[in-house]
């Protein structure tokens, strides 16, 4: 992704859009309109100041602003380096859309739509400052809401040395993962939730993108209580990371499903297990107290 090519390619098109933008360069004590800022349908959409913030974790890049009135963009990025990103429905590369009150149903979203007439686009990393701990690019692509089948159209996008921590974006509020490891309490962060063939896989880890707890469950799960000793009984299985040790799957313990709304794609529940090498070898952990609840839908 990083070629001298594209990144020529970048610096060009970044001089020219910031060019284009003299009234409100960054060089002159206005400044651009926000430091996250972008035309949605042709309306200007200006993140607030305290809201810009993006972290640079775990292999991922994510880009988040709210504006004053609420409407919130978050960018999620595969990759850790400058240069050209793909989002549309094929790619984990993705954008979302929605108002901070709203519920899961009313996000708009690059990957969502049969395909790119409906939403994609791109995201130009042009430079991250690894000193000062910013990072600056251009973005376009178009947004998706199955809802209503309506699309918001993001051009002339711009995220200009917003500030970066290298640990994990606090999760959706919408979105939980919690649990006692060892008898001591963890909070997820980073909550991510993959639906693929038919499985969900919801995972979570320590705001340092340490200590990973992944649920594996079938995503037509009815409530009720669920193995979790052998993945083979329910298709269910707990799995702990215990950053840098190897992924350890669970030996023992369940999963109650306590809620499972496929009209508004949301499951939660609680669980426990202990983690171990199957082969009895290695650290034993112990997942106590746990409970989920996420949004599932594509």
């Amino acid at each position: 992704m990083k070629t001298t090519i594209v990144y020529t390619v970048l610096v060009l098109a970044a001089v020219t859009l910031f060019s284009c933008r003299k009234e409100y360069s960054v060089e002159n004590a206005g400044g651009l309109p926000a430091d996250f800022t972008a035309q949605i349908n042709g309306v200007t959409w200006d993140a607030a100041d305290n809201t810009q913030f993006a972290s640079i974790a775990q292999g991922v890049i994510t880009i988040v602003g709210t504006s004053s009135d609420g409407r919130q963009l978050t960018i999620s990025l595969n990759d850790t380096a400058i240069g050209s990103y793909t989002l549309n429905q094929l790619t984990t590369s993705v954008a979302t859309f929605a108002n901070v009150d709203s519920a899961s149903m009313y996000e708009y979203a690059t990957n969502e739509g049969s395909d790119t007439s409906q939403a994609g686009g791109t995201v130009n990393v042009i430079s991250i400052d690894h000193v000062g701990k910013t990072i600056s690019g251009i973005f376009s692509f178009k947004a998706y809401r199955p809802l209503d089948g309506t699309t918001e159209v993001f051009t002339s996008g711009v995220f200009y040395k917003i500030p970066y921590s290298d640990t994990l974006p606090v999760n959706s509020k919408l979105d939980t993962l919690t649990a006692d490891i060892d008898s001591v309490s963890w909070p997820g962060v980073g909550i991510t939730v993959q639906s693929l063939g038919g499985e969900l896989a919801i995972s979570g880890a320590q705001s340092d993108g340490s200590n990973a707890i992944t649920l594996l469950l079938p995503v037509t799960s009815q409530p009720g209580s669920y193995s979790l000793a052998n993945i083979t009984l329910d298709n269910c299985e707990g799995v702990f990371n215990p950053t840098p040790s190897p992924s350890l799957a669970s030996t023992s313990g369940y999963m109650v499903v306590v809620e499972n709304d496929i009209v508004r794609s949301r499951i939660s529940g609680t669980f426990q297990f202990v983690a171990s090498d199957p082969l009895g070898t290695g650290d034993i952990y112990t997942i106590s107290n746990g409970y989920f609840s996420a949004y599932y839908g594509q």
